[in-house]
């Protein structure tokens, strides 16, 4: 069960990355959504640097293949 929620926090967290890249340049103010487990999150859980530049590196590199096909996946 850990590793499913995992996988949904997972998700979640690279939508509300995404959405708040998008809400930055939009409006130049940081995006205020919070979900539950912000709070509970420890040192070892949370999102390292590295993970974020590897997220980074994933979402470039399906956008390379999107474009190659023409915007389907």
């Amino acid at each position: 069960m850990r590793g499913q929620d995992r996988r949904c926090r997972q998700s979640w967290e690279q939508t509300r990355e995404l959405a708040g890249l998008i809400y930055k340049v939009l409006t130049g103010e940081d995006y205020p959504r919070e979900f539950p487990w912000d709070e509970e999150n420890t040192d070892d859980e949370a999102m390292t640097q590295d993970d974020k530049e590897e997220m980074w590196a994933k979402a470039r590199a399906m956008e390379e293949i999107v474009n190659r096909r023409g915007g389907n996946l």
